[in-house]
């Protein structure tokens, strides 16, 4: 059959539609096959519901016309299941029928097109080693999920049609670039139908898709949408056409009604409480169509939405399919943020209760002015509690927001009062630099900044990492006095951003399980490959254990306790799986906190504590690396002299020399930054090889800035600790307490704060804490909505 004939399919189509729907139109009216009007219905008068009919003609007109005589029983099997869910959409058009039984024949339709029409992921799944009837299974609750999705979003004129086409084209023009010319006209021959059929829908109203056409353009789209990735599987790598992320870009394709189900399941599940099939009016498109768009322009743009991740997808193959989803999850949450902001201040003065942006109205107030710098605030914070745990360039991101967003508080401030400006400036300036806090973290910049100037060395990088302390503090001193800080909501956040990089780390694991097994969570390249830090990680996680068990009970729903509870069992996980022996250190005391803030009686406490602390101790005198570690490491400082190099523990070696530049330098130090190249020179006096080639730093930070920086240096560390303990003991905060325990044990064995990383995680929540206690004690006026405990 040559390439002229085929043309002439999606051009039959389009006549076929346009002679088909005025005939359904007038059998819908004679048969009464129509959607009244009135309930949550906006449309004034009977629609026809038969809008699929022309659709699953052209679809089996199509198919027929490709008819391969040679292997006849896939093509069988595909038209059987599309018959019969065309049919179940029909019967429910006429005759509802429940969830249950929609299911039931959603179910069998797909089960058809993967155990009879071999229309599955197998093919690109086998790579996982994921055994046939496992990706079967998967392949099953994939086409059933998108074809629910696909009828969910059929909530307003043209949207789900516009979406599919969309989706369909993408892959037919794909199939056709491909060489699978048979698909790619189906494809074309399929979106010419929807298009006609958009034209009686959108443009003077006469017809609906109803459940016969949703829920079989969900169907063609999954359908399309599988066969486009077993086909790229199986293409040669020598054509351009073979696609590294096809799942990608699957995904992008029918990104918007993916999306919108899952927010809506999670919605009515969880928030609602109700039926995730109820209907109601938080779909995306309620949210547009409160902003007054019209029905056309809803489609069009989320249709273009859904064009652009298309193209966004094919650009970024490299990045790989997690990261091609992970990007479209973060689009999504962005346009409802977006969403969000736009309808509260739109509908604000209609709106008794409390929302997301109850405190807007106060600023909106105060400033008189658009919010965007308390916009950037709220954004800032909530994209570092989330990305303190990815690596270690990601946290630079939130830090250049963070500043951003101050700035733009300065200017909106100047803007706001510039006549008297400078009065209102050296006000605050005053009552920023009385400030304990401000007064040490100050102390500690200009100290640093002399030291660095006076002895320069190659410290830059030091001193910079100082100064996260004051630019963390500075916004957060600014922020407390304009609105209202939930630090609750920042440290759940961060929980949260722990165990979405748990899953990232699991899932490169689970893609090395069929070549190591077992032994793929704990080989030593995958951490690396994640860009994860074993020992800070493990800092991150027990960090985010502690801050999930505090705030536990204020979990009320059960299901969410649940849920929490098993994301605390994956952060514990994580912390084994960093195989960090300070972090199994650590854990016992993250642990003791889980028990003692998530069980309720104290018997329950006292027993599981007690059991920790037995394994504990078990730990210390029987498992090879804690053995008597600590009494030995002390031992070889203080009788180095009798020891070889080749029998002491690395960080007596360190440790003893760090000691003894220190006595040699007490009063001012060796340089900011220079620890690791003044020990070299010791390392290679006592011929330490190991400590010439890895070039160790003091591995204890108490150590780092008594040699960096003397004895001020030393005292100036050891003041904004005392200070802030006592603001943690005044306060009766056992959060902060722990927070404070847990940075001083890893300071003990490492250098933290000489890493962008271990200094963020320092800056920023003490600076959280400090900030939330101002609060707390009246520094703000108002009630206390801000209490950590």
């Amino acid at each position: 059959m040559n390439l002229n004939i085929n043309i002439l399919l999606p051009l039959l189509s389009l006549g076929l539609t346009f002679l088909l729907i005025p005939i359904i139109i007038k059998f819908s009216k004679k048969f009464d096959v129509k959607e009244k009007a009135g309930g949550r219905k906006r449309h004034k008068k009977e629609i026809s519901m038969l809008g699929g009919v022309p659709i699953y003609i052209v679809f089996i007109l199509s198919n027929l016309f490709f008819w391969e005589p040679s292997n006849p029983l896939p093509q069988i099997f595909v038209l059987l299941a599309f018959s019969l869910l065309f049919l179940t959409g029909l019967y429910d058009d006429i005759k509802p029928l429940n969830a249950a039984k929609k299911f039931f024949f959603q179910i069998l339709s797909a089960a058809l097109l993967v155990y009879f029409a071999d229309v599955h992921h197998s093919s690109y799944f086998t790579q996982l080693a994921i055994s046939d009837e496992i990706v079967k299974i998967i392949s099953l609750v994939f086409i059933v999920f998108i074809i629910n999705a696909y009828n969910l979003i059929d909530g307003i004129n043209g949207l789900s049609a516009m979406l599919s086409v969309v989706a369909i084209m993408c892959f037919g023009v794909w199939f056709y670039a491909a060489g699978f010319e048979n698909n790619a006209y189906i494809c074309f021959a399929m979106s010419a139908s929807i298009l006609v059929f958009l034209k009686f829908n959108l443009f003077n109203t006469k017809i609906f898709l109803g459940d016969n056409g949703s829920m079989l353009i969900g169907l063609s789209t999954a359908y399309f949408s599988i066969l486009f990735i077993q086909y790229n599987q199986n293409l040669g790598s020598e054509t351009s056409l073979k696609l590294i992320s096809p799942f990608g870009l699957a995904i992008a394709a029918m990104s918007i009604p993916i999306m919108d189900t899952l927010r809506l399941f999670t919605l009515r599940i969880f928030y609602l409480q109700k039926s995730p099939f109820k209907a109601d009016r938080n779909h995306l498109h309620h949210l547009l169509l409160r902003l007054g768009l019209s029905h056309i322009q809803i489609s069009l743009l989320l249709s273009g939405l859904s064009a652009l991740l298309i193209i966004f997808a094919l650009s970024v193959q490299n990045i790989g399919n997690t990261g091609i989803v992970f990007v479209i999850i973060l689009t999504y949450i962005a346009l409802l943020i977006a969403l969000d902001y736009f309808i509260f201040n739109q509908y604000r003065k209609k709106l008794p209760k409390k929302t997301v942006f109850n405190e807007a109205i106060k600023i909106k107030e105060e400033l008189n002015n658009p919010m965007v710098y308390e916009f950037f605030f709220a954004l800032s914070f909530f994209i570092l509690a989330i990305s303190i745990p990815f690596h270690r360039v990601s946290t630079s991101i939130p830090t250049i927001l963070i500043l951003f967003s101050f700035v733009l508080l300065i200017i909106s401030n100047f803007i706001r009062k510039r006549q008297d400006f400078h009065i209102i400036f050296k006000s605050e300036s005053l009552k920023f630099l009385k400030h304990p806090y401000s007064i040490l973290v100050l102390l500690v910049v200009i100290y640093y900044t002399i030291h660095y100037l006076v002895f320069p060395t190659k410290g830059g990088n030091s001193l910079s990492l100082k100064f996260l302390i004051l630019i963390f503090w500075l916004p957060f001193f600014e922020l407390r006095k304009i609105i209202n800080i939930k630090p609750e909501i920042i440290l759940r956040s961060y929980v949260y951003g722990c165990f979405g990089f748990s899953i990232y780390i699991l899932y490169h694991a689970f893609f090395s399980f069929h070549k190591l097994g077992w032994e793929a969570f704990f080989y030593s390249d995958l951490l690396s490959h994640v860009k994860a830090n074993p020992i800070t990680h493990s800092l991150y996680f027990n960090l985010a254990i502690i801050f999930l068990s505090v705030n536990f009970h204020k979990l009320k729903n059960k299901i969410w306790q649940y849920i929490h509870l098993a994301i605390l069992f994956v952060l514990i996980s994580m912390v084994v799986l960093f195989g960090s022996k300070l972090g199994y250190v650590a854990l016992f005391l993250s642990l003791a906190t889980a028990v003692f803030f998530i069980c309720k009686s104290k018997l329950q406490r006292l027993t599981v504590v007690s059991i920790i602390a037995i394994y504990a101790l078990f730990g210390y005198y029987q498992v090879p690396f804690l053995n008597n570690k600590v009494d030995n490491l002390i031992w070889q400082i203080t009788n180095h002299e009798n020891i070889s190099i080749e029998n002491r523990l690395p960080r007596s070696i360190i440790w003893h020399e760090a000691i003894v530049q220190i006595k040699e330098n007490w009063l001012f130090g060796t340089g900011v930054g220079n620890s690791m190249n003044v020990l070299e020179k010791r390392y290679k006096l006592i011929d330490y090889k190991k400590g010439i080639k890895n070039r160790y730093n003091c591995h204890n930070q108490f150590l780092e800035n008594f040699l960096q920086t003397g004895i001020f240096g030393f005292l100036s560390l050891l003041l904004i600790f005392i200070y802030c303990f006592n603001v943690a003991f005044k306060n009766k905060s056992k959060t902060y307490l722990l927070f404070l325990a847990t940075i001083i044990l890893y300071m003990m064995a490492e250098s933290l704060f000489e890493t962008q990383m271990g200094m963020v995680a320092f800056a920023f929540f003490n600076a959280l804490f400090i900030s939330s206690f101002a609060k707390k004690n009246g520094a703000i006026n108002g009630p206390n909505q801000n209490s950590l405990e």
